[in-house]
Order: C-alpha cells, then sequence, then structure tokens
C-alpha cells in the first residue's frame, strides 16, 4: 500500500501525530484536573481516592454534599480500572486515571477500522482516520483527561464493530461480544450511546432489506440487534433508579436527582435553534478540524454532494455518520452548549465521516495537492489546539480551587471535613485537601441554610478543620452569612486570591455551635 508518495505522506504524518500526541500526554500526566471544567474531572478522581482509601467501590463516595457522602452517577466501571492500576503500581491518581483515559482512546481506533474495512472504503481511511483523531484538538485534550468519555466511546465503537461482525458472520461468541460491549458502554456513559443507537439501526436496517423474502433470517437480525442493545438499555435505567434512591438519602443533593436534571440534560426547544446551538455547532467543528474546520467541513459535504468524491453506497454511508453526529447536539442541547468536553462522545464520528472523504481524495486530486490538504489540515489542528486548550494546561497549577486544596491538605487534620461557600460544589478543593466536605451551591437556600443548623449530622461527626469562602450571591442573605460567620469564629484566617481560607488549631478542632 505504502509505494505512492501519497501512501508515504500518509504514513509519515501519521508518524507525527502519533508522537506529538504521546507528547502531550506525557507533558501533562501529573498536572492538576484544573485545566477545564475541573469540576467534572475532580468529580471523577474524588471517587477514586475514596475507593482506595477504604469506602464503598459501588455505592462510591463523591463526598462534597455532606454525609451520607454517597451521590453516584454513572457506573464506576473506570473507576474501578483506575483504583486497581494506583493500587497495581503505586502511581499517583491523576496520571492513572489520564493514561486509562488515553488507553481507551487508543483502544476506539481499532473498531473503527474494522468498520472501515468492512464497508469496503478506500484502503486509506482508517490510516487518515487515526490522523485526524489523534491530531485533532479535543482528543488532544480531553483523550487525556480524567474522565469516563473516551472508555465510553471506545465501548459504543466496540458494540456496532462487533454487530457488524455478527450481521456479517451469525456467530454467537459475537453477538455476546457485541452485548457485553453495549451493557457497559451503556452504564460507563448512557448518553453517548445514543448517536451509536442510530448507527446500529442503520446495520439493522441495511441486513433486513439484504436478507428480504428469508423471513427466518430477518427474525434473527431482528432479535439479535435488540440483544445487543437492550440489556445496556434496561441496566442502565435500573442503575439510574439505584443512584437516585441513595442520592435521596442527603438532603442537600436533592437537586443532583434525575427529575431535578431533565431541563439541564435535554434544554428547552428553543436553545435547539438558537445562536449558542449554532456557536456550539462551529465550536465543535473547529475542536475536531482545527481554526481551518468551517471550511474543511463545507468542502466535505461537496466532495460528498456535488463532486461525488464517493460512490452512491458510501456516500449514504456517510451521511448517516454525519446524522449520527449531529443528533447529540439536539437531543441533549443544553449539556452540549455548556460542557465541551461532552463532544468527545461524538466527535470521532465527525472524523469517519471526514476520513473516507480524504481518502477518496489520494485518487481524486493530485498528488501535492491532496498532501498540502492533509497536511494543512493536521497543522490547522494543532494551531486550534495550542489557541483553545494549551493555555488551560500551561495554567492548571495556578488554579485557585487547587491552591485552596493544597493548602489545606497541610493545614488541616487528616479527620476533619472542610465546608465551603462559594466554589458551587466541584469536588477540586476537597480532592487535592484530601478531606471530606459540605459544599453549599445555593441551588436549594433553605437546604444549605438547614444544613449549617444540623452541621453534626451532615458532617457524620466529623469536626470542621476549614471554612472556606469565596464571592458569592449566598452572603447576600444576612441570616445565612452570620451562620457561615459564627462557624469559623476563632478560626485563623487566610486569604487566597479572591477566596478567604479559615482553618481551625490542628488536633483541637471542635464544631461551632
Amino acid at each position: 500500500m505504502f509505494q505512492t508518495i501519497q501512501n508515504k505522506a500518509i504514513l509519515a504524518i501519521l508518524a507525527i501525530a502519533v508522537a506529538v500526541s504521546l507528547a502531550v500526554l506525557v507533558w501533562g500526566l501529573n498536572l492538576p484536573l484544573t485545566e477545564q471544567h475541573g469540576f467534572r474531572q475532580t468529580q471523577t478522581a474524588i471517587s477514586v481516592y475514596w475507593m482506595i482509601r477504604g469506602g464503598p467501590w459501588l455505592d462510591y463516595w463523591t463526598p462534597v454534599l455532606g454525609a451520607p457522602w454517597s451521590i453516584p452517577f454513572e457506573f464506576p466501571l473506570y473507576q474501578w480500572i483506575v483504583a486497581a492500576l494506583v493500587k497495581a503500581t503505586g502511581m499517583g491518581i491523576d496520571p492513572a486515571g489520564r493514561l486509562v483515559s488515553y488507553f481507551w482512546l487508543i483502544i476506539s481506533l481499532w473498531p473503527a477500522s474494522y468498520l472501515f474495512r468492512s464497508y469496503r472504503f478506500p484502503s486509506e481511511t482508517p490510516f487518515i482516520y487515526a490522523i485526524l483523531l489523534l491530531a485533532s484538538p479535543i482528543y488532544l485534550f480531553w483523550g487525556r483527561s480524567f474522565l469516563i468519555e473516551t472508555q465510553a466511546l471506545a465501548l459504543c465503537f466496540a458494540m456496532i464493530a462487533l454487530m457488524r461482525a455478527w450481521l456479517v458472520n451469525p456467530r454467537i461468541v459475537l453477538l455476546l461480544l457485541a452485548m457485553i460491549a453495549g451493557v457497559a458502554g451503556a452504564l460507563t456513559k448512557i448518553t453517548t450511546l445514543i448517536p451509536f443507537l442510530l448507527l446500529g439501526f442503520a446495520m439493522m436496517v441495511e441486513q433486513l432489506l439484504a436478507e428480504r423474502g428469508n423471513m427466518r433470517r430477518q427474525w434473527v437480525v431482528l432479535l439479535g440487534s435488540g440483544l445487543v442493545v437492550l440489556p445496556g438499555l434496561v441496566l442502565a435505567v435500573m442503575w439510574n433508579g439505584h443512584v437516585d434512591a441513595v442520592k435521596a438519602l442527603n438532603p442537600v443533593a436533592e437537586f443532583n436527582l434525575t427529575k431535578n436534571l431533565y431541563a439541564w440534560t435535554f434544554g428547552t426547544v428553543d436553545q435547539r435553534f438558537s445562536l449558542p446551538m449554532l456557536g456550539t455547532l462551529l465550536r465543535a467543528i473547529v475542536d475536531v478540524a482545527g481554526r481551518l474546520g468551517p471550511v474543511i467541513f463545507a468542502l466535505s459535504i461537496l466532495a460528498l454532494t456535488r463532486w461525488k468524491f464517493l460512490d452512491r453506497k458510501m456516500s449514504m454511508i456517510v451521511g448517516i455518520i454525519y446524522l449520527a453526529w449531529i443528533l447529540p447536539f439536539f437531543v441533549l442541547a443544553n449539556l452540549h452548549i455548556v460542557h465541551n468536553y461532552y463532544q468527545t462522545a461524538n466527535a470521532a464520528l465527525l472524523i469517519a465521516a471526514l476520513a473516507p472523504i480524504y481518502a477518496a481524495s489520494v485518487r481524486r486530486l493530485p498528488a501535492i495537492l491532496f498532501i498540502t490538504l492533509l497536511a494543512a489540515t493536521v497543522a490547522s489542528q494543532y494551531v486550534r489546539f495550542c489557541i483553545g486548550f494549551l493555555p488551560s494546561m500551561i495554567h492548571a497549577e495556578r488554579h485557585t480551587h487547587y491552591a485552596i486544596g493544597r493548602y489545606l491538605q497541610q493545614a488541616t487534620d487528616a479527620d476533619s471535613a472542610i465546608v465551603g461557600v462559594g466554589i458551587e460544589w466541584s469536588p477540586v478543593v476537597p480532592y487535592y485537601a484530601e478531606r471530606r466536605g459540605l459544599l453549599l451551591a445555593g441551588l436549594l437556600p433553605q437546604v444549605d441554610s438547614a444544613a449549617l443548623d444540623n452541621l453534626d449530622a451532615r458532617l457524620n461527626g466529623q469536626n470542621v478543620g476549614a471554612v472556606v469562602v469565596c464571592p458569592s450571591p449566598m452572603l447576600q442573605n444576612t441570616e445565612f452569612a452570620a451562620k457561615i460567620a459564627a462557624l469559623h469564629a476563632g478560626f485563623s484566617e487566610k486569604t487566597i486570591r479572591r477566596c478567604t481560607v479559615y482553618t481551625a488549631p490542628q488536633n483541637t478542632l471542635m464544631l461551632k455551635d
């Protein structure tokens, strides 16, 4: 394959993409989890921390909203793998989580490559896909973050690859493996499954049409496809019901119940057709293809529809992949507008749609033009990474909450707890302080105020080692502000940027009445 100048260029650019990806991973391995969305990264990491230190492994602790400390979200498969790696190797939690995330990103290349080969896309497609994935700003950054995203992506990709393998070669072992991958993917993160359900449905319909006239085989396809998808969906719903029951035991965590998160999760109808959504789509394209992303996207549509770079069947498949990529934006509108890491779940599909078009251009364009196009795309991706993501990595150690956490790790007793105001319910402070906490976010003001009146129960009898007060509208309530002031009366005071940190004398910590 690698005889032409185009193919040699693909191999050379792939080597560069791998080297840069590994360099970013290694350089950022020990950075604190405060680069972007440190709230979500440390929410996952703090659960691993307490698993390792004797907390439960199923109803795992995320001890930021007081006792009882369990407020589980996703099924903790990723957390178990990270905790096991830490216990087996002794490495730090932060680098272990990053390595596991990156491992899953690399694993996701296999099912994508199989699918390209199975559908007989140009032979260069898997290699170009790997280049665009590893060089993409979104995966250069989020692919080595402390999140479950790449695990969910790899498992969902594996599900449809194994489903495709079973449809082509109906062996029971392939069906069982597809079902296992589907269950693991759905439990890891049910929202990641959304675009892959569309792809799986398209595969099923294609096979049903191919089996016209064979009713028995069509029933096998229908039942087998259901077995791939339905067990994961059922178990995910069951898990969600369980975690809601666990969260309901903590009155401070009431805002995290599923019934209270519908608007936050799905957004509004207006959001789906708003300027913020348009901006989100443009951001998502740029985070995949770089600063030239909008131009590349427009050219890819022209290549697909007007210039006919691919034959009719392949064009239809690529069109379905495009639909699968865009679907999550409209199902989970608010989440995608607010959280750029949510595109980790479907950005690979945009890359999967672009890669065959690039591969077809190997034969449709002059060699120098193709090489220039591919090299310019990768350069564009790196420019976007340097502008949009690299600064947050460089400044990660300067994050206010990280500084407070590291300070409190030294300034408080190990068996004490932290009360926080004005830091939302971000786990950054308690995670790096290695303490449990009660962080009052102001989402349920009456509940927060009542928690201070019943502090012994909310902290499960732990002493208050520190009170962190950052600017917050909550403090405009004079009654609430008075309770906070009474709580840290007699404590030492230290200002860390815009926040004031009050610490009790070590070894003599007492709850304030």
